[in-house]
């Protein structure tokens, strides 16, 4: 798999699975398909890209059918933060309106559905605004 261009965790915000898997097409979150696959195998690093490709389908159509779920299991694994940087990731190079709007939206969407707390709620909003600040920073240089 090494076709894939791997950033440092530092630079990226997300792991490098997430990254590998945003790369091969994911339709939604990354980090969360990666914490979705945690919870069925554990460890990673045994798959291989058919196996990858197989868990990104579930993970799509898991989102589908209930909405903000993957970010409930991305944050039971301590994916959390990964979850929000790969969303806003997502949306770089857009319209910011557009960008806070999509995250935070998600965001409710989760915790209306059950899939995370208040408190986890505020804290994931706090790293999506620090985030989106950063990334303003950066496009001023």
């Amino acid at each position: 798999m090494s076709e894939f261009k791997i950033r440092p965790y530092r630079e990226a915000g997300y792991s490098p699975y997430a990254q590998m898997i945003e790369q091969m097409g994911c339709k939604v979150n990354p980090a969360g398909v990666e914490a979705s696959m945690r919870l069925q195998y554990g460890t990673l690093d045994h798959l291989g890209a058919a196996d990858f490709r197989r868990e990104i389908l579930i993970a799509e159509q898991l989102e589908a059918a209930e909405p903000g779920c993957l970010l409930g299991i991305a944050e039971s694994y301590g994916l959390g933060s990964d979850y929000i940087a790969a969303q806003a990731e997502q949306a770089e190079g857009g319209d910011l309106d557009r960008d806070m709007s999509f995250i935070f939206k998600s965001l409710r969407r989760a915790f209306e559905a059950g899939a995370i707390s208040l408190d986890l709620n505020v804290r994931l909003g706090s790293v999506a605004v620090a985030g989106i600040a950063a990334r303003l920073d950066s496009a001023k240089k």
